[in-house]
């Protein structure tokens, strides 16, 4: 997330939408009173190394400018050992949430989110599940995405996959909706929309090109219906098609 007073915008950042990516370019024309939680010590390098910020998210401003330069500073083996400064902020608030945790009204504020076919982010948030551990140790991921059709009914049984649910973050507030199949464009145009040249859109956690693969050759019928169902006011919402 980020809450930017200087160009009067929220960013809600929903999972697996490519929130990341355009969190670190929307960063690098923030403002030093702006806040910006900090990332994970291998995406925040690779912010930090475009021109990103991050500050004001806890209430130690010297710690959080040390974690800054600290995962610039470290060796690749070491990246997945450091961890973020304690932040008032989390990645994924709601915009209920920043409102109460920042103290400040959004009235007049524009606010920025991110759509993806539902089909797609279950595919990335699976393979991205898997392979965690070695993402944040600076390994990447790998290209392929296979077996997930066990993945998602495992997450199934224990109650589904409450965390990818993102349409009531927004809540309150009417979305300017940056389209992923379309990101680098709609990004464009936003930086128009704010008087700003954003940075070229890095591809922060690299893995699986979910659009590229057709879901009903990862999962059964029954976990498409489950999909279906599970996303069903975001396939209204955002105008996707269920299979």
């Amino acid at each position: 997330m980020i809450l930017s007073f200087r160009h009067r915008f929220v960013f809600v950042r929903a999972r697996k939408v490519a929130g990341t990516s355009v969190e670190m370019a929307l960063s690098a024309v923030c403002g030093g009173d702006d806040i910006v939680p900090p990332m994970i010590a291998v995406d925040e390098r690779q912010r930090q190394a475009m021109g990103g910020f991050s500050g004001n998210y806890s209430a130690h401003p010297r710690a959080e400018l040390a974690y800054a330069r600290t995962v610039l500073a470290v060796p690749d083996a070491q990246l997945g050992k450091l961890q973020p400064p304690t932040s008032l902020y989390t990645p994924h608030m709601s915009v209920a949430d920043i409102v109460a945790v920042s103290g400040h009204s959004l009235d007049g504020f524009r606010l920025i989110a991110i759509a993806r076919d539902p089909y797609a982010r279950v595919i990335s948030f699976l393979h991205m599940r898997r392979h965690f551990d070695a993402y944040i140790a600076g390994q990447g991921m790998p290209g392929e995405a296979t077996g997930l059709a066990r993945e998602l009914d495992q997450m199934i049984a224990k109650g589904g996959i409450p965390a990818l649910a993102c349409h009531a973050m927004y809540a309150g507030m009417t979305p300017h909706l940056l389209r992923h199949e379309t990101i680098e464009a709609d990004l464009n145009a936003l930086g128009d929309l704010l008087g700003v040249t954003l940075p070229a859109l890095p591809h922060a956690k690299r893995g699986a090109l979910s659009e590229t693969i057709d879901p009903r050759t990862v999962f059964s019928r029954s976990q498409l219906d489950w999909i279906n169902e599970a996303f069903a006011d975001e396939f209204t919402a955002f105008g996707y098609a269920r299979i």
